[in-house]
């Protein structure tokens, strides 16, 4: 059987048997890491049965002399393995033994976290920012999950729901082995990263320094080529574009008059 919404892909099947058999071992049909795993070992109905014992993977897990549920625990990975569980079912006056298996598979709540760098070459000063990526399962993808960071073995950021540790202004004491964990909100699951070097460059200041002289010696070739052109031109317009002034030997109506000479043009009389 499958289901499937308006705006959705279609689910994982699950199978659903319909059996007639003395003895059935029922199991979830989904079982993820952090579940409480139930199994019961279900006698036909209406008939007395007695005597359950569960195994997994051929051992003994657990039995009882009358009651058919068994907790099998906190599931994880190494849950996962065949179950069988036998009994004994009255029919009649006579007990008889029966027997039922079922596969359970664990599936993986949300993958192990992997740790990312940005920059991948942090340099001394930069913002550094450090994620730590996991991916849950579409069936329980509203599971809250938190998460912390470490710096070598030391804790630089709490559990939070935040998956980054961010360094504004990383400095080169900021350089080590960094680790994160991810666990669920009730700490049933919980999974560390593999561990990240991180070196800080110590940023280099020469360059910088270079860079300033060369502005500097920039600038004043240019104030001093600025100086040279204004004085020689200053020079050209004197020798170019001479002036004259010449005082009137005489009066004309008690006012005195000036003779000045611009572009070799015709000389023109001003007021003085």
């Amino acid at each position: 059987y499958q289901c499937q919404t308006l705006t959705s892909d279609k689910s994982e099947p699950v199978r659903l048997q319909v059996a007639h058999s003395w003895l059935t071992l029922k199991v979830p049909m989904f079982v993820f890491e952090g579940d409480e795993l139930y199994v019961s070992c279900a006698g036909y109905p209406g008939y007395s049965a007695r005597d359950a014992v569960l195994y997994k993977d051929n051992e003994v897990i657990g039995s009882s002399p009358s009651d058919a549920d068994f907790l099998v625990g906190r599931a994880n990975m190494t849950t996962s393995g065949l179950y069988r569980c036998t009994r004994q079912v009255k029919d009649g006056l006579i007990y008889y033994s029966y027997a039922s298996e079922e596969q359970i598979a664990v599936k993986e709540l949300f993958s192990k976290p992997v740790m990312k760098v940005n920059p991948n070459h942090p340099t001394e000063g930069d913002h550094m920012t450090i994620t730590c990526d996991t991916k849950l399962s579409p069936h329980r993808e509203t599971t809250e999950l938190q998460f912390v960071f470490y710096r070598n073995g030391h804790n630089v950021q709490g559990f939070s729901l935040s998956n980054q540790y961010g360094v504004p202004s990383a400095q080169l004491e900021h350089s080590g082995n960094y680790t994160c964990e991810v666990r669920t909100n009730n700490n049933t699951v919980r999974k560390t990263s593999d561990e990240i070097s991180v070196q800080m460059a110590e940023r280099s200041y020469t360059s910088l320094g270079v860079g300033i002289t060369i502005a500097l010696l920039i600038f004043f070739l240019v104030v001093a080529l600025l100086v040279y052109v204004f004085k020689n031109t200053t020079f050209i317009l004197r020798h170019t574009y001479p002036t004259a002034s010449v005082e009137s030997t005489g009066n004309r109506k008690g006012l005195n008059f000036k003779y000045i000479e611009v572009y070799q043009a015709q000389k023109e009389e001003i007021c003085v």
